[in-house]
């Protein structure tokens, strides 16, 4: 798994957004669109299924977000 935050202005939370994040992937980084519910809370994880560290065997974990609202 790979864990990470996402920061969103207040007005962002409550209406909702899409934020591009860069998440590592072996030496590289990814860019990748993350789309923010509306009404969405202080420290609540997203969960992206598939998207997290690689194990031995291949298989990819996933990647955990919390939100962070900033004032």
């Amino acid at each position: 798994d790979l864990h990470g935050e996402v920061r969103i202005t207040p007005k962002e939370a409550v209406r909702g957004t899409r934020k591009l994040i860069a998440i590592p992937q072996g030496l590289k980084k990814r860019n990748l669109w993350v789309t923010i519910p509306p009404d969405i809370r202080e420290g609540t994880r997203l969960r992206l299924k598939g998207l997290g560290r690689a194990d031995r065997d291949g298989h990819r974990g996933d990647l955990f977000l919390e939100v962070r609202i900033l004032n």
